[in-house]
């Protein structure tokens, strides 16, 4: 697995990841496998506890994850769209953990930086992860329009 450096977290700040889930069991997965690649990760089981986490979170969430298993991609698309519109978190990397490629374009349209297909391996997290954390915003938005202009 890709891990930071110690040079990269100097420069940049600790690395903080919000695994967003309503399966408790499948956000402790993803919290521990981003834990294992060295990486901090908070949890939440709502769209309400991650903006309020985020929102509040010191220091900043580097990233979120974001997969609704029983309430679907609507409503991480609903969070997503709410990060986006929010001035304090709108810069914050959100990768989406959907159920099927037929979600990738609406996705991306939300404003995605990251996009996982479930199932997925470990080492998939973990370099979408590092993917989007060496991206400035700027490049995570051009990322985001190639994937929509080749989808």
């Amino acid at each position: 697995m890709l891990r930071r450096s110690k040079t990269d977290e100097a420069a940049h700040g600790p690395t903080r990841v919000l695994v967003v889930d309503d399966d408790p069991d499948a956000c402790e997965l993803v919290a521990r496998i981003i834990e294992s690649a060295g990486w901090g990760a908070a949890r939440a089981h709502s769209a309400e506890e991650a903006m309020s986490a985020l929102v509040g979170g010191q220091p900043p969430f580097t990233a979120l994850v974001l997969d609704f298993v029983g309430a679907g991609t609507e409503t991480a698309l609903g969070v997503l769209e709410e990060v986006r519109r929010r001035p304090e978190v709108a810069d914050v990397a959100v990768v989406v953990v959907a159920a099927s490629r037929y979600d990738r374009d609406r996705v991306w349209q939300a404003g995605a930086d990251g996009l996982l297909v479930r199932p997925f391996h470990a080492d998939d997290l973990v370099n979408e992860l590092y993917a989007v954390f060496t991206r400035t915003p700027d490049e995570r938005a051009a990322f985001r329009a190639e994937q929509l202009a080749t989808g």
